[in-house]
């Protein structure tokens, strides 16, 4: 797991806690009606237009 951080001069720990999260989260994406992926989305979306 060494590499990726190696190849993107990046923590290992950050890398971990990016897979851990994801991990964590990656069934909401199978979830129906409004979950908090959606509202996560729809908020990021909003940012980009407002850049």
């Amino acid at each position: 797991m060494n590499e990726i951080p190696a190849k993107y001069e990046m923590s290992p720990v950050m890398i971990s806690q990016w897979k851990a999260e994801f991990l964590s989260r990656a069934s909401m994406v199978f979830e129906k009606g409004t979950s908090e992926a959606d509202k996560m989305r729809g908020e990021y979306e909003s940012k980009q237009m407002n850049l």
